[in-house]
């Protein structure tokens, strides 16, 4: 997982590999593979990943959210919400699961329904990167304008302290 973060699928592939070789029910290592193999793109070894990871630990919400992650990325996006779904039911703490649900809603043009999910994801975690303009910009589609100083004062903020609040240029 710090590999994937720090930007070497390669060498996370390979420990992950490694890491089932020597112990094969170990459905954190089948999750952070599927991590690794989305990452290089090769979704359908990614998917196969996740699924050894959830037959393992079927309660896995991390797992789920990562598998809504290669969807979302394959372009199967409301196949992808049933998968955030569940991760939201096994753990409502699970921050990236409501950031994929609201992104996901929004790319089905569904704007509205994103909105619950984005102020969730900043409800739990107020510096999400782009969480800020997402909800800002699903709240615009929907012509919600009920929330529209405190945030653009949080866009403006975030943005004038350096955080990423707003994908450049997406709320012009």
């Amino acid at each position: 997982s710090a590999l994937l973060s720090m930007k070497r699928p390669e060498e996370a592939l390979r420990l992950c590999e490694r890491a089932i070789q020597l112990k094969s029910d170990f459905p954190e290592a089948y999750n952070n593979l599927g991590g690794a193999l989305r990452r290089l793109g090769r979704y359908t070894e990614a998917v196969g990943a996740i699924e050894n990871a959830l037959r393992l630990r079927p309660d896995y919400a991390a797992a789920y959210s990562n598998l809504a992650n290669i969807l979302l990325g394959n372009n199967q996006t409301a196949e992808a919400i049933t998968y955030c779904d569940e991760a939201i039911a096994l753990d409502p703490q699970l921050v990236e699961a409501h950031e994929q649900r609201g992104g996901a809603l929004v790319k089905l043009g569904r704007p509205d329904e994103a909105v619950p999910s984005l102020v969730r994801v900043l409800e739990l975690a107020p510096d999400f990167d782009y969480a800020a303009g997402a909800l800002a910009g699903a709240r615009m589609a929907c012509c919600d304008w009920a929330d529209y100083e405190a945030s653009r004062d949080r866009i403006v903020a975030g943005v004038e302290a350096g955080k990423a609040v707003v994908q450049p240029f997406t709320l012009l």
